[in-house]
């Protein structure tokens, strides 16, 4: 099992590794030919379509073992996938074929099938059609409901226009927002608007620009901001708790007055030197991140809300929605994260009012906010599920930690517990008791691996992943 691990780790290491980061993965040791089997494999392409895109790799087992099979044997994949797409996906899908060599005569092949803007079905005659979805790593048919959550997903939750006309008085709080904001001063009017295409040429408004209106008050807007006592969320009720839901703009507006109100203010030293008043999140900062968490949430997931949580250290802000771009967001300097807009309408309204730009600026002038101070850079973190973004508080000091988490023991715990079995992230946290995943990854896990302690059975973002303690450098 060991020598497997670390030779599929070996051959991952052989390839480009940006290849597979930030998608999932399928291992599968061969693909069935029979016409009434090959919708066993054939759903894991539809499922990619339908979600976020992934892998598909051939010759690997189920622990992520790289097995193999000899080159004509790829060949005669490839051909069957391809007449599977053409026969059996509907609308045709586009796939990706990469070959790698493992030993002698032994190859794996990874079929990477990208996200599409249309629904893919699965068809098997006129009147047997099946959607297919990724759900906590696994491929299963789609429910009437999630098949209409994943058209709006598709296609837009903001974009399409009601039947219901624009009228001024309706918007009261946007207008106000753009009075303070928009720098240049002037009327934010309907020309404006239609412009931007926030408004149809004959007065109807998007269903974006209905979520600024004044008696919107719909539970996808609910924020919950909360203040706790410690460096994670206790076992006692927080110390200030506050939920809100209205307009969009509303909604921004008062998250930033609970933000504001639970940060410190004092002074920081510059790296020349020289002190600097501020608060521990500065205004802009808690503007762009605040702004980023509503304008990017993905509005089709039902259920869910935007999370704001302080900290003695810092301030998390969670948002729903998966992370857009190809890559995980720590290959991105935070100053350089390219912009992608879920919301179209959304970020026009924004945009607007003055607090957004189309330059993608906001996570720049976080950075450029903390560069002035010797304090952490912001952490971005994403799953399939929600984007969190962690700024740290910039007047913390940390001396003021008395008796915090000891990382030895943790480390110890982790090695053993992963010492003859993988183990899934999920797992090893419930086994130590840690709340918090973000720092979890990052002050205690994230180490061990770097350290060559622990090692992993896929890369990047598979939810196939597990970690398994290298004996070679643990001596207990």
């Amino acid at each position: 099992m060991k020598e497997g691990l670390i030779k599929m780790k070996y051959v991952i290491e052989l390839i480009d590794s940006s290849l597979f980061e930030d998608k999932e993965f399928e291992y599968k040791l061969n693909l069935e030919s029979d016409k009434d089997r090959i919708e066993k494999w054939a759903k894991t392409l539809v499922g990619y379509a339908n979600s976020y895109g992934g892998y598909l790799l051939v010759g690997v087992n189920n622990d992520g073992i790289a097995v193999g099979t000899d080159h004509s044997s790829i060949d005669k994949y490839k051909n069957l996938i391809l007449t599977t797409i053409n026969r059996y996906i509907y609308p045709h899908i586009d796939v990706i074929f990469n070959v790698f060599h493992i030993e002698e005569d032994k190859y794996f092949l990874s079929v990477y099938t990208d996200s599409v803007n249309e629904i893919v079905v699965y068809k098997n005659g006129d009147y047997n059609e099946k959607v297919y979805i990724r759900e906590d790593g696994a491929t299963v048919q789609a429910s009437v409901n999630q098949i209409l959550m994943l058209g709006k997903r598709r296609f837009g939750v903001d974009n399409h226009f009601l039947n219901e006309q624009y009228q001024k008085s309706n918007f009261s709080t946007f207008m106000k927002l753009a009075k303070k904001y928009r720098a240049d001063g002037y009327e934010l009017t309907k020309e404006v608007l239609i412009s931007k295409e926030i408004i149809h040429q004959d007065g109807r408004i998007t269903e974006g620009l209905k979520m600024f209106s004044d008696s919107y008050s719909s539970d996808d807007s609910l924020v919950v901001c909360r203040l706790w006592n410690g460096y994670d969320k206790g076992e006692d009720e927080a110390l200030d708790k506050k939920e809100f839901k209205g307009s969009l703009g509303y909604i921004f507006q008062q998250a930033m007055n609970f933000a504001l109100r639970n940060s410190k203010s004092g002074f920081v030293k510059l790296k020349d030197g020289s002190r600097l008043d501020t608060l521990s999140y500065p205004e802009i900062v808690l503007r762009e991140a605040i702004i980023n968490a509503i304008a990017h949430r993905d509005y089709s997931i039902n259920g869910t809300q935007i999370d704001i949580d302080i900290f003695k250290d810092r301030m998390e802000i969670m948002s729903p929605g998966a992370w857009l771009l190809t890559n995980e967001p720590s290959q991105y300097s935070l100053d350089k994260v390219p912009s992608v807009r879920r919301n179209k309408i959304i970020c026009n309204c924004f945009e607007s009012i003055g607090l957004m730009e189309k330059s993608g600026s906001g996570f720049k002038k976080i950075s450029n906010e903390y560069k002035k101070t010797n304090s952490r850079q912001p952490m971005l973190e994403s799953t399939s599920d929600y984007f969190v973004i962690t700024l740290y508080d910039l007047l913390f000091e940390e001396e003021e930690i008395e008796e915090t988490v000891s990382y030895k023991r943790y480390d110890e715990e982790i090695l053993k517990f992963c010492l003859n079995q993988a183990r899934t992230r999920e797992e090893i946290q419930e086994h130590i008791s840690y709340s918090s995943r973000s720092h979890f990854m990052t002050d205690i896990l994230n180490p061990l691996i770097n350290k060559n302690l622990i090692i992993t059975t896929a890369p990047g973002k598979s939810r196939n992943k597990k970690y398994l303690t290298n004996k070679e450098k643990y001596i207990k």
